[in-house]
């Protein structure tokens, strides 16, 4: 865990970033946004599956697309945030999730 957490620490993280590859990797048209709170409730919760299917496929991989473990679980937890802020229901459903605790 203090890998991941070393690692987050080093590397730059960018909302923009972000929407641009998912909006990359499946054609998304997501709303533009500054924060994620800015994000629509639906858009929330595509991109929080989205980070899980990534997740799936990231146990056997260094990266996927151009996605890695350490970002995976970075913006995860902004979105599982998010959720709370929310009063979105988040339920654990896979080893992504044991990193919010």
């Amino acid at each position: 865990m203090s890998q991941i957490l070393k690692t987050l620490s080093n590397k730059l993280f960018d909302l923009d970033v972000f929407l641009s590859a998912l909006r990359s990797d499946y054609g998304l048209h997501l709303q533009p946004a500054t924060s994620i709170a800015e994000f629509s409730t639906e858009d929330v919760v595509y991109s929080h599956s989205l980070l899980h299917k990534y997740f799936a496929k990231l146990e056997d991989m260094i990266s996927y697309k151009h996605w890695t473990k350490p970002d995976v679980i970075y913006f995860h937890r902004l979105l599982t945030d998010e959720f709370v802020r929310r009063g979105i229901k988040h339920e654990n459903t896979d080893s992504l999730d044991e990193f919010l605790e």
